[in-house]
């Protein structure tokens, strides 16, 4: 019913140490009590606050338009960010006015006929070694990029088929790295959206 941490510096100068009780029953909870008290012993050794606390590898608006959504005030939003997250006020300000951006944009969206096209490109120049990605080094596919474009061409005219008559929202490329593809299937690619998809009122 425990949660232990213990940071040992190289040099062993010091041990900051903690032990806590989180209710295992709410994940979240756990999983945020736990983040909190590692990020105070890492900053009791180090010296250091971030700005963006404990949210590293977490989009910030995402947490403020949906508080948006839910109908807190700024002040709230702040409060939260601030005693959930350790955020700096400079930060939360900014996840905010983004946020209210972003809800301006999404505004103008038709969720109930409209969609968004999402165009997967699988290559990549390199593979990262912490890519979550399904992606494939350009290289090996040097001359056989063309296999590619065969099988995603069926699936945009199905998609282009499926969704005849609904309005298309926004388009997006995402991989992989888009642009390790020759130019010229890059081209063939926008070509062929252009011929299947009503890109006229595309907000993206």
């Amino acid at each position: 019913n425990s949660f232990s941490l213990d940071v040992t510096p190289v040099k062993k100068e010091a041990v900051h140490f903690a032990l806590i009780y989180p209710d295992f029953s709410n994940r979240f909870e756990t999983k945020n009590e736990i983040k909190q008290t590692l990020y105070r012993l890492l900053s009791a050794q180090t010296g250091r606050e971030l700005p963006w606390g404990t949210l590293t590898g977490i989009r910030p608006t995402k947490i403020a338009l949906t508080k948006l959504y839910d109908g807190w005030t700024d002040e709230q939003i702040e409060t939260y960010m601030r005693e959930t997250y350790f955020t700096s006020k400079e930060k939360i300000d900014l996840s905010i006015d983004v946020a209210e951006r972003e809800r301006r944009l999404l505004s103008t969206i038709d969720y109930e006929n409209g969609y968004s096209l999402y165009v997967g490109i699988p290559f990549c120049p390199t593979t990262c070694l912490y890519c979550s990605f399904t992606s494939y080094p350009i290289s090996k596919w040097k001359g056989r990029t063309g296999l590619y474009l065969e099988a995603l061409f069926k699936e945009m005219e199905y998609v282009a088929d499926k969704m005849k008559g609904r309005p298309l929202d926004t388009i997006y490329f995402g991989g992989g790295t888009p642009t390790a593809l020759p130019a010229e299937d890059i081209d063939a690619i926008l070509t062929k959206l252009d011929q299947l998809f009503d890109t006229e009122n595309a907000l993206e």
